[in-house]
């Protein structure tokens, strides 16, 4: 599919860090010479890039990098093994048993799915890095909307009004990455765009990301975009809905506490927005459902496709591991030629 929200031509600004170097001489004020590189007085001067570096927030959970699919922005760890959807599939599902996996070649995946895994569990390091990445773009574009930011930078007002709900959106997507991070890891370090550049983290247990999530979903509520009124690929109220349905659902297990009521609350709210599931459960996963009858069942999209976001991501992953493809188990199942055609179908989903 086609996403209306924008990434291509973007992602490369977008998932940079910017920096300014000062000092009391000239000789630290660096220009750099890198093309690629944008510092961000330089990027802000155009105001649609507040909405490009939005994207950059979004597109980490589909790309694991800004130069093709084989690129990886986490130092030391392989761009199909950081890829978001991929490593939450794995650590979710096949350490829970509700999948039998057959590329157990993937570094880790045995491991995982047999329960033998360690710290050193490179699909482990890829989930824990893939989130706190998404932590650090949202605190950095938080960092660079704040009022004074604005102010200094004579935004319109239009764009400002943009930003409310821009703003929002990230603080949803580290809400969310914090929610990963407390659900899997049962920890995480713990920064907001109020702490400081390169700063000592402190280590953050469930209970206080339970907190700190709950009360971020709640508080930006206001800010975002009604459900179903996005443009497709962006977050609204039902993703923040969502997120504190699913953590009130396992409220025993985060805090000791029962929030069966809260979960159910919030499922209505979900309801409430006018979602209906697809006459055809096959719908979901076509390369159309964007506009087929799913985008009424779909709350929130990982956006992909064939051409802006190349990736060894899930859909990837799933076509080809389950017939094996370094095992050439498609050869014996006579779908080798099969599984080309549905890996292009599927990467443009």
């Amino acid at each position: 599919m086609k996403p209306r929200f924008k990434i291509q031509n973007t992602i490369g600004i977008a998932l940079l860090l910017f920096a300014t170097l000062t000092s009391c001489t000239d000789d630290l004020d660096i220009v750099p010479n890198d093309d690629q590189t944008v510092l961000s007085e330089e990027l802000f001067t155009n105001e649609a890039a507040y909405k490009q570096v939005l994207a950059g927030i979004y597109a980490n959970l589909a790309l694991t990098g800004t130069d093709g699919a084989g690129n990886s922005n986490l130092k030391n760890i392989d761009a199909g093994t950081s890829q978001f959807g991929r490593v939450l599939l794995y650590v979710q599902t096949l350490s829970a048993d509700q999948m039998i996996w057959s590329y157990e070649n993937d570094p880790g995946a045995r491991e995982i799915q047999r329960n033998t895994w360690t710290a050193q569990n490179p699909l482990l390091l890829g989930m824990f890095s893939r989130a706190h990445l998404s932590i650090a773009l949202a605190n950095n574009f938080l960092r660079e909307t704040t009022d004074a930011k604005l102010d200094a930078r004579n935004v319109s007002t239009t764009t400002r009004t943009d930003i409310v709900a821009y703003r929002a959106e990230a603080r949803l997507m580290r809400a969310m990455a914090y929610y990963y991070m407390m659900d899997i890891f049962g920890k995480a370090n713990f920064v907001t765009e109020n702490d400081n550049l390169n700063s000592f983290p402190p280590v953050y247990e469930r209970g206080q990301l339970f907190d700190f999530i709950e009360s971020e979903l709640i508080a930006i509520d206001t800010d975002l975009i009604d459900s179903r009124q996005n443009e497709y690929g962006r977050a609204d109220k039902s993703v923040a809905y969502m997120v504190l349905a699913k953590m009130y659902l396992n409220a025993e297990v985060y805090i000791g506490e029962n929030h069966y009521t809260e979960c159910l609350t919030y499922c209505e709210k979900i309801m409430d927005g006018g979602y209906t599931l697809a006459p055809n459960y096959l719908h979901n996963f076509m390369a159309d459902n964007n506009t087929n009858s799913a985008v009424n069942e779909i709350i929130f999209p990982i956006v992909s496709d064939g051409t802006t976001t190349q990736n060894y991501g899930p859909t990837t992953v799933m076509v080809n591991g389950q017939v094996g493809s370094l095992e050439e188990n498609g050869l014996e199942l006579g779908v080798s030629n099969l599984v080309g055609v549905v890996h292009l179908e599927l990467e443009n989903n």
